[in-house]
Parts: structure tokens; sequence; C-alpha cells
């Protein structure tokens, strides 16, 4: 027991673990949705693989949603083993994990324009993958603002963290929607994905530049200390 809670919590460290956590609770929520609304019994094996394959695979939606999970699992394993020897990561499997997290966005916003989620297909799907592959490809150099300079792969960075917080706006909306009031199953997978986007998005932290405001607001022990 003490070894499975060990390894367990080593995975956790980093932000590969944390994106593999949301990962593993949108994909079972989901699944345990599908299974409350479906209209067949669950007391046969057939009735059970044909309600999970119809999750899977029921629809170009569901097909779509599938790919980007798998895709989203292999990223966070890759950015698992970047940082599984702590700060400062392995720079090219992290590059390898935001490269795959940029497809895998591409799916997610074409499973949820399909769902007739237009906000979401743009903020996690569009708008999450242009951050990652910035941030995959090495995007450098300096963008000039009116009230400040940003460094570009910073700002890379910082996309991704705002299409959480707008994914994190509208599911809160969801959560205290009508819809939500009126039916069990929505509100419950309201609240699943909320979780799951709170998770992503301290994974998404841990991604920042260690001199980035938001590492200086939310973890200041971990920013990176300017020479005086």
């Amino acid at each position: 027991m003490y070894r499975w809670r060990t390894a367990i919590l080593s995975r956790l460290k980093g932000p590969g673990g944390l994106y593999n956590l949301g990962n593993a609770l949108g994909f079972g929520a989901g699944l345990i949705v599908t299974f409350l609304v479906a209209a067949e019994s669950t007391d046969s094996f057939s009735n059970v693989l044909s309600i999970g394959i119809r999750y899977v695979a029921g629809s170009p939606a569901a097909v779509a949603l599938a790919i980007a999970t798998a895709i989203f699992f292999w990223s966070g394993e890759a950015y698992h083993r970047a940082w599984s020897n702590g700060y400062l990561p392995d720079q090219k499997l992290t590059q390898l994990g935001d490269l795959s997290s940029g497809f895998g966005a591409i799916a997610l916003g074409a499973g949820l324009y399909l769902l007739s989620n237009p906000f979401l297909a743009a903020t996690s799907g569009l708008l999450h993958a242009v951050g990652k592959f910035g941030s995959a490809f090495g995007v450098r150099g300096e963008l000039s603002f009116p009230w400040r300079k940003i460094d570009a792969s910073a700002l890379c960075r910082n996309i991704v963290l705002i299409s959480r917080v707008l994914a994190i706006i509208a599911t809160t909306a969801d959560v205290f929607s009508s819809k939500a009031h009126d039916d069990g199953a929505f509100a419950f997978n309201a609240w699943a994905m909320l979780t799951c986007y709170l998770i992503w998005a301290i994974a998404d932290s841990m991604l920042l530049p260690r001199d980035s405001v938001v590492v200086r607001m939310f973890r200041p022990s971990l920013a990176r200390r300017k020479p005086v």
C-alpha cells in the first residue's frame, strides 16, 4: 500500500501527473454519465460493451473527443518524463508534450464544435493549440505592447493558461445554470469538468517561466530570484 501511495504521489509532483489526473477524471466522468443516461440495461456484458463503444465511437464528436483524450494522455506522460528529475525539466520532452498537446487541442476543439459548443471549441481548442504549438516550436523574441514588452515564449505559455481561465468561466456558468438545476447528469458532468479545468490550470502554471507574474503572485517560493 505504501509503495502504491508513494508511486502515485511521485507522479503528481510535475505537470504531467496533474494533466493525466484531469484527463482520467474527465474521461471517467463522461463515461459514468453515459451509463447513467443509457436506455438499455447494464446487467449484461454486451450492453456494457455497447454503451462503452458508443461513448468513444458513437458519433463524429465522440471519436474526436476520444482521439483528443488519447493524445492528451500521451502528452501528459511526456511531461511527466520531462519533469521526472524535477526542475529544470528535459527541454526536448517538454516540447514533445507541447507538440502533442497542440494536436490534442485541435481534436478537442473539433469535438466541442460538433457538440455545438463553439466557445469552448475556440478556447480549449484553438486558443490552447496556438499556445502549445508556439511553445513546441520554441518561439523566441519580444513582442512590444503599449504598456510593456512581453517575451514571446512566455506569452505562449500564458495563452494556454488564459484558455483554461476562459473555459473555467464558461464551465462555472454551466454549473450554476438552470439546466444543471434540472438535469442531475448535466450537473455532475459540469462539476467534473470544472474540477478538470482547475487541475489542468495548475499544471499549466507549472510550465510558466519562474519570473512570470502568475508564479510571483501564487507560487512566490518558486519565483526566479533576480540578481541584485
